[in-house]
Order: structure tokens, then sequence, then C-alpha cells
């Protein structure tokens, strides 16, 4: 018989946290879909690493999309990550399609496979859609302003888009 020793490793790591960088406001929009660390277009994320996480570990970005559908995406972290306790993982642009209300969680596998509970989920929407074009300006004073007119600012109208929602400006 061959006797050795080996290491029974069960225990799973903490939750990582999750930051959505690009979606800090809530929103993510067309200016704030940059390039990641992968070189690909998408919004960034920033996954705090748990103590314990070490190289070749595997990030799972679980994300769900207004429809309900979920994607995933692996993340495997590299030495500079596990000694710094974060790793900035990029949500491809595809994946953010179409406008709405999303929720993303993340977990970290160990290389024995044991899985950490989930993150706390981060919500954000996002809106590529522009909105219309103004229906209409108009100056009450007419296309000439003269200076007594100018004293306290002039005044324009402005007609606002059906399609315009809270927040648009």
């Amino acid at each position: 018989s061959n006797n050795g020793t080996f290491a029974l490793d069960s225990a799973a790591t903490a939750a990582p946290a999750l930051n959505v960088i690009d979606g800090a406001d809530g929103f993510i929009n067309a200016t704030d879909l940059v390039t990641g660390p992968d070189g690909a277009a998408g919004a960034n994320v920033n996954v705090t690493l748990p103590a314990g996480t070490v190289v070749n570990d595997v990030v799972t970005l679980t994300l769900t999309k207004p429809d309900g559908s979920q994607v995933t995406i692996l993340h495997t972290v590299t030495g500079a990550e596990a000694t710094g306790s974060a790793a900035i993982v990029n949500i491809p642009v595809g994946n953010l399609s179409p406008d709405g209300n999303y929720q993303l969680t993340a977990t970290v596998t160990d290389g024995a496979g044991n899985v950490s509970p989930a993150s706390p989920p981060a919500n954000f929407a996002v809106d590529n859609t522009p909105p219309a074009a103004l229906t209409g300006l108009t100056l009450p004073e007419g296309p000439l302003v003269n200076a007594s007119e100018n004293v306290d600012g002039i005044q324009a109208q402005v007609g606002v888009p059906a399609s315009a929602q809270p927040g648009d400006v």
C-alpha cells in the first residue's frame, strides 16, 4: 500500500463584495461602457475578494437581466489581485442589453471547488437610449433681446418630448 498525507479543504471563503464602478450612480449609459482590463468594451465591476482568496481562484459574476435570464461571467484571480484583495471584472457590453433593471452577485470558487456564499446583490439600471430631440424652443422676447429685457436673464420655453423620463437633462 502507498501511504501519504493530504490536506482536506472543505471550507469555502466568506462572500465577496461588489461595486459596479461604471454604475456608481445606479445607471449605466453609453458613456459608462468603457474598455475593461480584458480590452473588451463593457462595465467594470470592483470585486472585493474575501480573505483566503489565492491565485487561480475563480470569481463568478451572475448577472440577472431585465427578463429574468442570467449570464455568468468567469474571472481567474491573478497574483496582484490576490495580494491586493480586489479584482476588476468587466461585464461585456453584449450582456448589457436591453435597457432595464439588472442585478449582479458574485461568488469565489477555490481550487478545491468550494464555493463562497454569494455577495449581497448590486442593482443597477442600463439606459443606452438617448432621449428624443426637443420639440421646440421659443423666446417670448422674440429673436432680438435688448438691454432692458436682458436685465434679469432671458426666459426660454422648451417643448419636452413625450419619451422624456425623470432625471433626463
